[in-house]
């Protein structure tokens, strides 16, 4: 079999489509008729030292592949696969792999190092392949040769990287020396290289190591010293372990910021882009720390406010960067100009106004250059520190915004993209300055829509984020953006037709201001836009023919989102005449079957599937009960969505839907009772996004209140499914985990009410409720003890109280009332006035009772 594989990892590299194809079969015959023998003569080709660079390569290459893959279902069976191997065959492939490491060819080391990492994500963490750590270590002597010791690095790192780190616990401190004599003690770069990767990966799990002064000093010492290196690649990939012990240990830093500050702005003033790049996010990562440290009152860490003592020195410096434009830059390129810009954004939320002065002298300096290198770094430092102060920079802005509008007819289209995106920026965030001199931005900004696309793009946002300004004002006979209405949207059409619309995300950035366009027309631009509905509805039903898959996703996505902004803007006894001009159905009817063609246009579920449904969900929550008449058409692609149990997004969607229709429709949803089936399943299926499921608990509530007594028969399933979501449990610690238990319980309690709300005013039969007292009391009582509760569940605990007592009346076991007056108790000293308010009423029917 040697012989034939090593001929076939040949061919598997051959530029001819056939053999190559022919080749990878073979490997895959072979792997599936023999898999022990097929791994182990993998390993001896990748062992042999008699053996050419290419077949070893693609053993190693074909190794790894048989140990690991992203998918985390199809890895688990990997690992399961190799872990069946007999011991004595897998421990022959690990010695061969592991000889491999000490390789002197790189094409046999690299991917052996990847191998080895592979196998021990399988072993260790079952207590497997103990004396791998010591073996490598041992690799790594001052005579090894540098091949050998890059290698074992690799090795090393990757380990770090792939293992987790309760499995690492035990080999940490020997890791830890061994990867900071590599870098140390070595001259090679490419050795310093290896090992500063592979301390990078060890950082989460060496906290111990890092609270002991002398070892973080040596830590410290070291990176700092290979930060220095004169070889980039090393030097730059010591400073990312610097951003990441910024992010990781940052209470230990105030020893080290001296020397951090003169090594980080040195490299972002002289050095090669890569180090620049990492110099300048050690201080934005410094940033993120000292935010947080502010921001999260509950954070027992200390800011020792690195940047406010920065600021006069570092701020100059990224000042700087911004004139390093290329002239022609690449789209989202990330260049020292987009890193800086970046850097003083996260500065100004740190530091808010006190980068004002530092920022706007290098601004009045240059903002007027003829040299337009200088204009646009002063633009994009301008729109970089927007998120100030607004009482400071109102002023500014004021005397800015002419200024800037002139920058629109540069010369140069990179003044005139940073121009409008700063012009979007101050839209977005100080949309009252904005909004005082709407008739220059329109003026000055619409004709910039037939610029570059990169250009283009940036103006559409800057027009979308002015006209957010005003969608709260719609309602009105007219509003500012009247006199503007008909030629911006006559623009923004030529905008979506523009041949070059593809990029820069033009014509997405264009449907989503039309979008906001018609949600901020007033009453008196309501007949230009049903002139203009012909036309969506020609796009949108061409949006459903034969196309690019990627596009015609995209461009039904858009539309649906349009269509909604002309459903929710409409009065709706226009919603029920003909489109503008024909003799067609009501132009709600037309709507609704272009969202129910979606599914259709397409072999599998896609996000425009998710559109559509919250384009129905629009055209429900607009025309409430009338909407029955589409309930049949509708609950076959319902049925699909609640199904989906794989498409998280497409299913959430489709169960929120359930509840809106039921919600409107009332009674009529009787006899479309299937979805809650669909809906037990699917919270039977492990598999299951578990964000999906507080939804559906909270949509049984929403249908029994729908269909009163005909839910009935649907309580015994549907208690029993509320008693398994109340028993889940969570870390106390995690604060994601608590949330989402308190999600949980909401809906448990929401759909208790919805339950009992329903039978009672749909004259069913409360009785069906009786066998479940005792757990309903038992949840109440035990989710009231926990700390964690959140206010929200204060209110639908004390709310189920209410429902249980109201219910139940005297036949409520008074073995309960103690607990239940505790609990009303307790709420009606509460602020809310609403939980105050159920409390007293609960404390008049315990009284009542004689509790």
């Amino acid at each position: 079999m040697e012989e034939q594989l090593k001929q076939i990892f040949i061919d598997c590299a051959n530029p001819d489509t056939t053999i190559r194809t022919q080749a990878e079969a073979n490997v895959n015959n072979f792997k599936a008729s023999d898999y022990p023998a097929f791994l182990s003569t993998c390993a001896q080709i990748l062992g042999n030292p008699q053996t050419a660079d290419l077949p070893r390569s693609m053993a190693g290459l074909v190794l790894k592949n048989a140990l690991t893959c992203k998918d985390s279902t199809e890895r688990s069976n990997l690992y399961a696969k190799w872990s069946s191997v007999q011991p004595e065959i897998r421990q022959n492939i690990k010695n061969l792999t592991l000889a491999a490491v000490a390789s002197p060819s790189p094409a046999a080391s690299g991917p052996a190092a990847q191998v080895v990492a592979y196998i021990a994500a399988v072993e260790l963490p079952t207590g497997q392949w103990q004396d791998l750590i010591k073996n490598l270590i041992s690799m790594l002597q001052p005579q090894s040769p540098d091949g050998q010791k890059k290698a074992t690095l690799e090795a090393l790192g990757y380990i770090c990287e792939e293992v987790d780190s309760s499995g690492l616990k035990p080999h940490s401190n020997s890791i830890l020396t061994a990867v900071c004599s590599g870098i140390s003690q070595n001259q090679n770069p490419e050795v310093v290289y290896a090992g500063c990767r592979a301390l990078f990966n060890t950082l989460e799990f060496i906290q111990s190591n890092f609270q002991r002064d002398s070892e973080r000093d040596t830590i410290m010492g070291i990176l700092c010293t290979a930060a220095n290196s004169p070889h980039i690649r090393a030097r730059t990939a010591a400073m990312e372990c610097l951003v990441q012990i910024a992010t990781l240990y940052y209470r230990y830093l105030p020893p080290y910021m001296q020397t951090l500050f003169g090594l980080t702005v040195n490299a972002i003033k002289q050095d090669e882009e890569p180090m620049a790049l990492q110099s300048i996010e050690f201080w934005s990562t410094i940033c993120d720390e000292e935010a947080d440290c502010d921001y999260d009152q509950y954070d027992k860490r200390e800011s020792h406010h690195f940047i406010r003592g920065a600021l006069p020195h570092l701020v100059p410096v990224l000042n700087e960067c911004l004139t390093k434009q290329e002239d022609e830059p690449e789209d989202d390129a990330w260049t020292v100009v987009s890193a800086a810009a970046t850097c003083l954004s996260l500065i100004t939320a740190t530091v808010e106004d006190e980068i004002i002065p530092f920022v706007m002298g290098f601004v009045n300096q240059n903002i007027n250059s003829t040299n337009w290198k200088l204009m646009e770094a002063a633009t994009l430092a301008f729109g970089s520190i927007l998120e100030a102060n607004k009482d400071k920079l109102r002023d500014i802005i004021i005397q800015a915004l002419p200024v800037l509008l002139s920058h629109m007819s540069s010369q140069q289209a990179s003044v005139r993209d940073t121009t409008a995106w700063t012009i979007g920026r101050v839209c977005q965030l100080h949309g009252e300055i904005a909004t005082s001199g709407i008739q220059h931005l329109v003026g000055g900004l619409g004709n910039s829509l037939n610029d570059a696309p990169r250009v283009a793009s940036n103006v559409c946002y800057a027009i979308h984020y002015l006209l957010e300004q005003y969608v709260e004002k719609a309602q009105q006979p007219t509003n500012p953006v009247s006199p503007y209405y008909s030629a911006l949207l006559g623009q923004l059409f030529n905008v979506i037709a523009r041949e070059d619309g593809s990029q820069s995300n033009l014509r997405v950035s264009a449907y989503e201001t039309i979008t906001v366009l018609i949600s901020a027309g007033a009453d008196d631009t309501l007949p230009t836009l049903h002139q203009a509905i012909p036309h969506f509805i020609a796009s949108f039903a061409s949006a459903l023919g034969s196309g690019s898959s990627e596009e015609k996703i995209e461009l039904q996505t858009l539309l649906c989102g349009v269509s909604q902004a002309i459903i929710r803007r409409l009065p709706p006894q226009a919603l029920q005449a003909p489109v503008a001009g024909t003799q067609s159905p009501p132009l709600i009817d037309r709507f609704m079957e272009l969202f129910l063609s979606i599914p259709s246009s397409h072999s599998k579920p896609t996000p425009a599937h998710e559109d559509a449904l919250l384009s129905i969900a629009c055209v429900v929550t607009t025309i409430e009960g009338e909407f029955v008449k589409y309930l049949n058409h509708v609950m076959p692609f319902l049925l699909a969505g609640l199904s989906a149990a794989e498409d998280t997004a497409f299913c959430q969607t489709a169960v929120g839907l359930v509840g809106d229709i039921s919600r409107a429709v009332g009674k009529n949803f009787a006899g479309h009772e299937q979805v809650v089936t669909i809906f037990v399943q699917n919270l039977q299926n492990s598999a299951i996004n578990k964000d999906v499921k507080p939804a559906i608990i909270c949509a049984f509530g929403d249908i029994a209140l729908a269909i009163g007594a005909d839910f009935e028969r649907y309580i015994p399933t549907v208690m029993n499914m509320l008693r398994q979501a109340g028993q889940t449990t969570v870390d106390p610690l995690n604060d994601d985990q608590v949330e989402y238990l308190n999600q949980l319980r909401e809906s448990i309690c929401e759909a208790f009410t919805g339950l009992i709300i329903g039978l009672r005013e749909g004259n069913g039969n409360l009785q069906v409720f009786f066998p479940h007292i005792e757990w309903i009391v038992q949840f109440i009582t035990f989710v009231w003890r926990d700390p964690t509760r959140s206010d929200a569940l204060n209110k639908g605990l004390i709310g189920m109280v209410g429902d249980v007592l109201s219910t139940f009346g005297k036949n409520t076991p008074s073995i309960f009332f103690p607990e239940l007056k505790a609990i009303a108790t307790e709420c009606s000293k509460m602020e809310d006035a609403d939980i105050k308010q159920i409390a007293m009423w609960c404390l008049d029917m315990l009284k009542k009772y004689g509790a």
